[in-house]
């Protein structure tokens, strides 16, 4: 499973949204991948490292620049034919 977040400056919710999703798979027998993107260059890679790694979902914590990209990544997921979700 791919986490696509945008890291959130002086904020521990990031941490927080990490480790209950960390939590969540562990209990669910998954690995996470954790990508974190800071700008829009960022998505390309972590497509990339998306399908590098075989995942078998991915999932994005909204804000507006993971949101600016929901396309592209709705676009990955669908070619990836993985489930894809913003929570």
């Amino acid at each position: 499973m791919s986490l696509a977040i945008a890291p959130k400056l002086h904020c521990s919710i990031e941490q927080l949204e990490l480790r209950a999703s960390r939590a969540a798979a562990d209990r669910l027998g998954l690995a996470v991948h954790y990508l974190p993107v800071t700008s829009l260059r960022d998505f390309e890679w972590a497509v990339a490292a998306s399908l590098r790694e075989r995942a078998e979902a991915m999932v994005a914590f909204p804000d507006a620049l993971v949101m600016s990209q929901a396309r592209l990544m709705a676009d990955s997921a669908r070619k990836q034919r993985v489930p894809a979700v913003s929570v």
